[in-house]
């Protein structure tokens, strides 16, 4: 019996004592005037159980799980009975439970694709790790070399002394021209 069938069943049970408002109904007569509606009367039982969990005002009960209960309306139970009963109250929480799917079906998405970036985000942070070290030091060692050019700097040549650098190397290549013809 799923739920829709048990609320259904519920509002029957509620009509009929309704109606019947100056009898009590045991749990075997409630049975019998509703054609045996569950498997057993356990299951009555347990279908009159629920009904008390999910709404004690609405009628009046006695008795318990080994003996059987007894019910009779109240002065609540028409007022339920106008606002729809169990079946609305199934509605409402059936409309609840979609919702709450569709919500865990939006945030399991949202898992997903967290994931898949959260993926990615660690192959860069990876990436990033194995890059940066070389550059690190090659970064040092550039600043190093600077810092040190820096410190020593070499002499260069005058203008003056490449000249006669120059001359010097044209008279040398002239003989070894002459010396070779």
């Amino acid at each position: 019996m799923d739920g829709l069938e048990k609320a259904e069943l519920k509002d029957r049970i509620i009509k009929l004592i309704q109606e019947q408002s100056t009898n009590r109904f045991g749990t075997n007569a409630l049975d019998r005037e509703l054609g045996s509606p569950t498997k057993s009367t356990a299951h009555l039982i347990m279908v009159i159980e629920e009904m008390i969990k999910e709404a004690p005002f609405v009628f009046d009960y006695s008795g318990s799980r080994n003996m059987g209960y007894t019910i009779n309306c109240n002065d609540f139970t028409q007022d339920f009975l106008d606002n729809d009963g169990f079946v609305k109250r199934f509605d409402e929480r059936e409309e609840i439970r979609q919702g709450q799917l569709i919500e865990q079906e939006e945030v399991d998405k949202d898992l997903k694709n967290q994931r898949v970036k959260n993926k990615w985000q660690a192959k860069l942070a990876k990436w990033q790790v194995y890059t940066f070290w070389p550059l690190f030091l090659l970064g040092v060692f550039g600043g190093g070399y600077s810092i040190y050019q820096v410190l020593n700097p070499k002499e260069y040549v005058t203008i003056e002394e490449f000249q006669k650098f120059k001359e010097s190397t044209q008279k040398a290549t002239a003989e070894i021209k002459d010396a070779v013809q």
